[in-house]
């Protein structure tokens, strides 16, 4: 969820107004910054309960506890329209992505299956580099959370692609 608050910011946060000079923000590859759209409530949840010592956490229970998908469903919505865009002659001339690898990503966040990003080492602990690959079907099509697996749960099978 981290990654999710940091993307919020990135996506929405006009050029004006970050907070550091060297931040990231979507409008430094062209791409307009604009509310993906979340209610307060969930605003309110990832500012409280994710970074943030406060008592207020303490009002969920087991029931409220687990973070509600809508939080991703609108981050996934503007991240596939942001790979949209990367991909198209919208993109400035001085920004040069290697595009392959960016419609491998907007296959895989357009597939209703979950994004899985690993990392391999070989025998003598080289690095092998990150890759991206499908995971579970997820029945609504939409972002959610993957739950843990058990230590001793066999890992599901997924395909990848190099990145």
């Amino acid at each position: 969820m981290g990654h999710a608050r940091a993307l919020i910011y990135f996506f929405e946060c006009p050029e004006g107004s970050r907070r550091w000079p060297d931040d990231l923000l979507s409008e430094d590859f062209g791409f307009p910054a604009r509310s993906i759209g979340l209610s307060q409530e969930d605003k309110d949840r990832l500012n409280k309960d994710l970074f943030h010592l406060s008592s207020l956490r303490l009002r969920h229970d087991a029931a409220s506890k687990p973070w509600p998908h809508t939080i991703l469903n609108r981050i996934h919505e503007r991240c596939v329209e942001f790979v949209q865009f990367f991909l198209s002659p919208k993109l400035p001339s001085e920004i040069s992505p290697i595009k392959s690898q960016w419609q491998a990503l907007l296959n895989i966040l357009q597939s209703g299956h979950e994004l899985r990003i690993t990392r391999s080492f070989d025998y003598n602990d080289r690095d092998s580099g990150w890759m991206i690959g499908t995971g579970r079907s997820l029945g609504s099509g939409l972002a959610e959370l993957t739950p843990l697996i058990p230590k001793h749960a066999p890992l599901p099978s997924f395909s990848t692609t190099e990145t």
